[in-house]
């Protein structure tokens, strides 16, 4: 086994052995408000947010949701959230920009579930009332799952995933068909959508609620927004659209807008409060490409060896980087999977379902586990390759360091809520990741990120 010298992880090791650094302070990149909004009366607003953290019960008034609720252990909405709620409630457009781990999620669905007609007359086999697009099929089926949970208890309740890679269109639609059970919500990647609505699987001239997950990823993706658009025209008009998400370049904000109609769109008190969980400390090595692989070992050794309940996620860049850095800690004995798009759609579920269940302690992934995507038990993240942002389509384009402040944003939220002290690390390769690391995470971000040294 290569082994690291103690000199390179005496540093980390007294790292692991604190982890008791002060919050560091955020900056939010808040979008400049619509022009056609209304100024919002934070009258009502006001008097939610004084009650934060709240009980649901004044705003959800379905018995068998606030069932679901309880049974999925929700028993109060945080102020933001009820503020948001409150706004669905009355059939607002809605564009919600807060930080990742603030229940975004719950948002949009206790409030459509809340809104859901479920007699039997006014609904369909092909005709649902709320279509959400998510832009991976892991998010989706998270959501789909979500939806499930809270509307546990609502009877008859039909909650329809369709993603790419499992299934084709049609088998979907068969099964949905022979399921007997008529449609109310769908959650959709957008390619697969698109399809259903092109070929008349699924009718969506009913559809009253249209929610867009982690928009600025849909919206910022030519292809993806292109399936958006056209899943959105062939929907009706009145209908409620909402979108959200925790970061929003200018261009992807400039986009979403334009789909709403008075939007109200407030990131509230959450500015000063980013997320939910415990403190997130930000440190940086400056290792060579060549070097990489050996420091990462010894780093793992090290962590494990102190903390074996640590569950780890490791970042690259591409695919290929990802497989091959797998299979190379696979060789040295570590408990490791790997997900990425390359996999069959069977083994990356089969993958993530480990990773939730924190029965695999190292996860190696590109950014298709960046945003959104729940696994409760990490406590290190490791940016083996510092983040990189393109404008237009992943991997092509001219370099876009903002895009790349906000993956290392989202990145770094895909700590657990619940955990207390968690870690961040970059192995920075050279001057262009540090300096990246001195001016987007710490100038524009607010993250005060130590560097590691030998000594």
């Amino acid at each position: 086994m290569v082994t690291v010298e103690n000199s390179r992880c005496s540093s980390m090791s007294s790292e692991l052995g604190r982890l008791s650094a002060q919050r560091s302070s955020r900056m939010s990149d808040t979008p400049p408000p619509h022009p056609d909004q209304e100024a919002p009366d934070f009258t009502e607003d006001n008097a939610l947010l004084a009650q934060y953290p709240g009980n649901y019960r004044e705003l959800i008034t379905n018995v068998q949701l606030q069932d679901g609720l309880a049974e999925g252990k929700i028993q109060q909405l945080d102020g933001i959230q009820s503020v948001f709620i409150r706004h669905i409630l009355k059939r607002r457009d809605i564009f919600c920009q807060l930080p990742a781990k603030s229940g975004k999620t719950a948002i949009f669905v206790v409030a459509t579930l809340q809104m859901l007609n479920l007699e039997p007359d006014v609904a369909s086999f092909r005709a649902p009332s709320v279509v959400v697009v998510a832009p991976t099929r892991e998010l989706a089926s998270q959501i789909a799952d979500t939806y499930q949970l809270y509307g546990k208890r609502m009877p008859n309740l039909s909650v329809r995933l369709f993603i790419g890679g499992l299934n084709r269109a049609s088998e979907d639609v068969k099964a949905m068909r022979n399921s007997k059970q008529r449609l109310h919500v769908v959650v959709a990647t957008p390619g697969r959508l698109k399809e259903l609505i092109r070929e008349s699987y699924v009718h969506v001239n009913y559809v009253k609620h249209m929610i867009f997950d982690e928009a600025d990823t849909i919206f910022g993706d030519e292809e993806m927004r292109a399936d958006a658009h056209f899943c959105f025209t062939r929907t009706e008009r009145q209908k409620q659209t909402m979108m959200f998400g925790a970061t929003f370049s200018g261009l992807a904000h400039e986009i979403c807008v334009k789909y709403l109609r008075l939007p109200f769109s407030w990131t509230g008190p959450s500015i000063d409060n980013p997320r939910r969980g415990g403190v997130i400390n930000h440190r940086f090595y400056h290792v060579h490409e060549n070097s990489k692989m050996d420091y990462l070992e010894g780093f793992l050794n090290l962590v494990l060896e102190r903390e074996p309940e640590r569950q780890v996620l490791i970042f690259v860049d591409t695919r290929e980087r990802c497989d091959v850095l797998s299979h190379y800690l696979e060789e040295k004995k570590f408990d490791v999977i790997q997900v990425q798009g390359g996999l069959r759609q069977n083994i990356r579920f089969y993958c993530f379902g480990l990773a939730k269940e924190n029965r695999k302690k190292l996860i190696v992934t590109t950014d298709l586990f960046a945003r959104g995507v729940d696994i409760p038990h990490v406590s290190v993240i490791v940016n083996y390759d510092c983040p990189k942002g393109f404008s237009g389509n992943v991997g092509g384009g001219r370099h876009d360091p903002v895009e790349a402040r906000h993956t290392y944003y989202n990145r770094t939220n895909r700590c657990g809520r619940d955990i207390d002290q968690s870690l961040v690390l970059t192995l920075a390769r050279d001057a262009g990741d540090i300096n990246f690391l001195r001016t987007e995470v710490e100038q524009n971000l607010g993250f005060q990120v130590i560097e590691l040294t030998k000594e």
